[in-house]
């Protein structure tokens, strides 16, 4: 799964969310937000640790909107925006 340790290792930082939940199982509309903060985890088949210094992000339906993002390892950086969709979710072992 996604947080089996051999995946992700870790794992630390702030979270912030509200989250409503409706409709059902095969046909779920979510809306809030889901914000981090000072995030930390390694990723440890690639030997890597990456830093989220923020992430703002709006949940609306199935669809995850990251609005803002910051990530760092060693010396680089990514700025990620974008949405994140259904078919997208499938791919994220859980």
């Amino acid at each position: 799964s996604f947080l089996d340790p051999e995946v992700v290792s870790g794992l630390q930082g702030m979270a912030s969310a509200a989250i409503s939940v409706a409709g059902t199982v095969e046909d779920p509309n979510l809306s809030g937000f889901l914000n981090v903060d000072k995030a930390r985890f390694r990723l440890p088949e690639l030997g890597v640790t990456y830093r989220l210094d923020r992430i703002r992000s709006t949940l609306s339906g199935v669809t995850m909107t990251l609005q803002e993002g910051h990530l760092r390892s060693g010396d680089g950086t990514m700025d990620i925006t974008g949405t994140i969709g259904p078919s997208l979710w499938s791919l994220i072992p859980w």
